[in-house]
């Protein structure tokens, strides 16, 4: 499986320049491959794809991406018994669904 999600990425990389749907295409993919690694225990490489979606996610302003990547990483934080860390995330989740909500009122 390593092994497709590297060929995957490599295939990226060639269109990288040549589409405009490339970073919603690579911030999918990398919140993808992140909730793999954590799944597979491979903490370090999953949360460092979690946090590269969550730039992607901030960049283009897609709350509804950042909103699932956060969640991952309180998740993760769950796991790890991360108390601190899990606490800015949800911190940093509140704010954003707060954020909705006054827009929808």
């Amino acid at each position: 499986m390593f092994k497709k999600l590297d060929e995957i990425e490599e295939d990226l990389e060639k269109i990288k320049s040549s589409d405009e749907e490339y970073p919603r295409i690579l911030l999918l993919f990398c919140y993808l491959k992140g909730r793999y690694f954590i799944w597979e225990g491979e903490y370090t490489k999953g949360t460092s794809f979690i946090q590269r979606a969550i730039e992607i996610s901030r960049h283009l302003k897609d709350d509804e991406m950042l909103l699932k990547s956060l969640r991952q990483m309180i998740n993760y934080a769950i796991q790890v018994h991360d108390v601190e860390g899990m606490g800015e995330y949800i911190d940093e989740s509140f704010k954003i669904a707060t954020k909705h909500k006054n827009k929808k009122k």
